[in-house]
């Protein structure tokens, strides 16, 4: 681990002044009520729509020093970075009012982050269906408990709409579990990891992108809490919520139109 190399280079999570605001917006309000992820075969997800080249992507070499670009970051160096969550608005969906507010604030968004989160299974034989939906604006997120909402209309729309940039990571394995609860054709998905392969990214999950790109680290104390719950804990909605908005936050980095860049 050669953090003082890092450190005089000023890249990723060892720069000399780390940024406080890091794209966080001024509101704060997270709402009362409030998986490990695994590669399965499944449906291959387009890296963009009508798959645009990517020129600034398309010039880069493997000889570029970021950590997380010359060689994967490790975990050690990962657990270096500064901590960062959500702070920002939270909406925890779970009625038809709360859903009709969610949808028609969502209306005027083009870039959501997206993710779910399942009830942890530790038993052979023993699965359950996804029991959250995360959808990340630029100012508010959005919690949707599927426990009490299955996967509405509404939400598929969402989700089938090729207008509105869906960004997160593992899709293939969430879609295929949406599935499960209500059938619809994905349209507007966008696998970060594969953006990440296609800029010589050597991370490719949630956690290390955000080390690589964002400089900070996300903690995955709630991952393996259940889901399945009434009402969901405080520490669980921030986590859920966090995943969606760093989906999102590194979809901005990322995307086909702009350069790759780190804080």
């Amino acid at each position: 681990m050669r953090i003082p190399q890092l450190l005089s280079k000023g890249y990723g999570c060892f720069k000399n002044e780390v940024k406080e605001n890091v794209g966080l917006p001024s509101s704060i309000g997270v709402f009362p009520h409030g998986r490990s992820r695994r590669a399965i075969a499944g449906p291959r997800i387009k890296s963009f729509p009508n798959r645009q080249r990517f020129p600034y992507i398309d010039s880069m070499h493997t000889t570029d020093p970021r950590p997380g670009f010359a060689q994967r970051m490790t975990k050690e160096e990962i657990n270096v970075c500064p901590i960062r969550r959500w702070e920002g608005v939270v909406r925890v969906v779970r009625t038809k009012e709360e859903l009709s507010q969610a949808i028609q604030a969502l209306a005027t968004e083009t870039i959501l982050g997206f993710d779910t989160e399942t009830r942890p299974a530790y038993h052979k034989g023993e699965s359950y269906l996804p029991s959250l939906l995360q959808l990340a604006g630029e100012k508010e997120v959005y919690l949707f408990q599927l426990r009490h909402l299955g996967l509405p209309a509404p939400l598929r729309e969402i989700l089938a709409d090729p207008k509105v940039v869906k960004a997160g990571v593992a899709l293939a394995y969430d879609l295929q579990e949406l599935h499960k609860l209500a059938r619809f054709k994905p349209a507007g998905f966008v696998d970060l990891g594969t953006l990440a392969k296609k800029a010589e990214i050597k991370n490719h999950g949630l956690r290390g992108l955000a080390a690589v790109l964002l400089g900070f680290r996300i903690a995955k104390g709630a991952q393996t809490s259940n889901w399945a719950r009434d009402v969901l804990a405080p520490a669980q909605i921030q986590y859920a919520a966090t995943d969606a908005w760093v989906g999102r936050e590194l979809y901005l980095k990322l995307r086909p139109d702009g350069e790759v860049s780190c804080r």
